[in-house]
């Protein structure tokens, strides 16, 4: 509420007494300050919300860490099986040359 005395003499024009004006003011008051949010709200909001994202973010470099190594001990893999094929590929052919 911006102006609670003009509120309470709209309320003591209208009739009420000074008493019963100042009582309604309190109540809109106290209902609509609790019901803000201040900027101190805002300041924890925003935050938790940097606390939650960089934990989410050090999960994710985490993730992709993983991620990366697997892919290059799966490149291994594949190279070492590869490199044995062409063995054994190499090793037919030169029996095959061989026999002829």
């Amino acid at each position: 509420m911006t102006n609670p005395l003009r509120y309470v003499k709209q309320l003591e024009g209208v009739g009420l007494s000074r008493e019963q004006a100042e009582t309604h003011v309190q109540i809109i008051t106290d209902f609509v300050e609790g019901e803000l949010t201040t900027k101190q709200d805002l300041t924890n909001i925003k935050n938790e919300l940097k606390l939650e994202i960089s934990g989410l973010k050090t999960e994710m470099e985490q993730k992709f860490s993983d991620f990366n190594h697997r892919l290059i001990e799966m490149e291994s893999r594949l190279v070492i099986k590869m490199g044995a094929m062409l063995a054994v590929v190499a090793g037919l052919v030169v029996g095959s040359v061989k026999l002829l």
